[in-house]
């Protein structure tokens, strides 16, 4: 696989496939520039733009390998001297270079560290965030000559996990050298050990992060590891609700409310219809919030119609009515033009305030309904992965291809040409029955289409970047479970809950 260096019109140098719209990217602002990674192939090139080669060059290199620095370097010089080795009107590209891909060092490090901020953003799953600060306060620290301010951001996640910490490594330790999990997880717990230890003194958990840290490291001078294991932990399925009595469902659209305020499953919007005061009709409205502790200011809905071009309803969501509850309700009066019109055609967008923007409906509220279940396709993958369960990554696969094949059909309805999330979900389809096959699970049960898609991904790498073709490697470091993912697979650890 190849690596393309590009270099614009204004010196922008730019590293790898462009990354296609939220939420399938993740963005890292480093020294010089930003890259981004993509969490749905987190192994393959990720996309960067560099304003200032000479202050990136560190993590340039680090990423890409010295063979890119070179490359973007003779480019940009080239470009700067007048020689331009061709012009492409879309993205001003004036001199490009083509290198080998051969990941840099810190590729793995860095590629972790995007995709366990995405997942604290984007995942459905409600992954504990102390685990997550755990994790990502290791790699900072581990990336403090690339990352800006990487330290201090580090030493703010680590002294909010520091208690989970101790108590997770504590057990890690403790059941080695039995297999406690996959190796590499177990690694990562104890590289956030060991920033812990360099970071926290003076406070709380520091003296037992320490022993723990001065443990490790006399293991790893040793050269000893925590014991590997591929055994297959069955993963825990979370059940989406099914709504209640004769209330209609909907979906909350990510793009419009921050990440873990809300239920992020589906059906979790419920309206109804009632009569009001002087003839007039009530919208009742009821959304599922992610946990108690949600509140509900700021949060509103509002209900369209698709013969109108205005709400027909707009109001403010409340807290529960009960004490511990979850469920937000509101209510709203229904503007008489709605009256003549059916209320089953009703659409009701919940936002934010803070973030409120236009609403997406008709085509593209399927569009957003795409978004959704291609990112819940993705962290069930995940889950499958941690799980080293072959038989659950083949039936992934297989109900992952008729998701693809509903991008396909919708991408032809709208003539707009392939669907690059559609194209995604194909190279993960193939990833997972490939790594099923490779755990022992019978071949699964593809369309042609994948086949297809397969001739085309290979055809893709001959030629150059193979950007949404690419076909990830499961197996690779870039896609191992981070530590709260890992404790969702492992309940039986009895560290998945505060």
């Amino acid at each position: 696989m190849t690596l393309t260096v590009r270099i614009d019109t204004v010196g922008t140098v730019r590293l790898g496939p462009r990354p296609s719209a939220r939420p399938f990217h993740s963005s890292l602002a480093l020294a010089g520039g930003t890259l981004c990674v993509d969490p749905f192939a987190p192994d393959a090139p990720p996309y960067a733009e560099v304003d200032d080669l000479g202050e990136a060059a560190g993590w340039v290199e680090g990423v890409y390998g010295a063979l890119a620095l070179d490359a973007a370097r003779e480019a940009l010089a080239g470009a700067r001297e007048g020689s331009v080795s061709r012009q492409d009107p879309v993205d001003a590209t004036v001199r490009s270079a083509v290198v080998a891909w051969a990941p840099g060092p810190r590729h793995t490090a860095v590629a972790r560290l995007a995709t366990t901020r995405w997942l604290g953003a984007w995942s459905p799953e409600r992954l504990d965030p102390a685990l997550l600060d755990l994790e990502t306060g290791g790699l900072l620290w581990d990336l403090d000559a690339l990352v800006p301010d990487a330290l201090p951001q580090a030493r703010a996640c680590l002294d909010g996990s520091a208690g989970r910490l101790s108590a997770l490594a504590g057990r890690l330790r403790r059941r080695s050298p039995e297999p406690v999990s996959d190796g590499l997880v177990a690694e990562a717990v104890m590289d956030s050990v060991l920033a812990a230890a360099c970071l926290l003194d003076g406070r709380p958990h520091h003296a037992r992060l320490l022993e723990l840290a001065r443990e490790e490291i006399g293991l790893r001078e040793s050269g000893q590891r925590m014991a590997w294991s591929e055994e297959t932990v069955l993963a825990a399925f979370r059940t989406e609700s099914a709504g209640r009595g004769g209330a209609r469902l909907g979906s909350v659209d990510w793009e419009q409310v921050p990440a873990n305020i809300l239920n992020a499953a589906e059906h979790t919007v419920r309206w109804a219809t009632a009569p009001g005061p002087d003839g007039s009709r009530v919208l009742q409205v009821e959304v599922e919030a992610a946990s108690r502790a949600v509140r509900a200011g700021g949060l509103g809905f509002r209900a369209y119609h698709p013969d109108l071009p205005l709400p027909v309803a707009f109001g403010r969501l409340a807290g529960p009515a009960e004490p511990g509850g979850t469920t937000l309700h509101g209510e709203a009066v229904l503007s008489p033009a709605a009256d003549a019109l059916d209320a089953a055609d009703i659409v009701v967008d919940v936002f934010d305030a803070s973030m409120v923007s236009r609403p997406r409906l008709g085509r593209a509220a399927v569009r957003a309904a795409h978004e959704r279940r291609a990112v819940r396709r993705l962290t069930a993958l995940r889950r499958h992965w941690a799980a080293r369960d072959g038989d659950a990554l083949r039936e992934w696969a297989q109900a992952a291809a008729r998701t693809a094949q509903s991008l396909d059909e919708d991408a032809d309805a709208t003539g707009g040409g392939p669907d690059p999330l559609g194209t995604r979900m194909w190279t993960l389809v193939l990833a997972a029955a490939d790594t099923a096959l490779s755990l022992g699970a019978p071949p699964a049960r593809l369309p042609e289409r994948a086949a297809a898609v397969r001739e085309t991904a290979r055809a893709a790498n001959r030629e150059g970047d193979a950007g949404d073709l690419y076909v990830p490697r499961l197996r690779d470091a870039t896609w191992r479970p981070t530590v709260a993912e890992w404790l969702t697979v492992r309940p039986d650890f009895g560290l998945t809950t505060t």
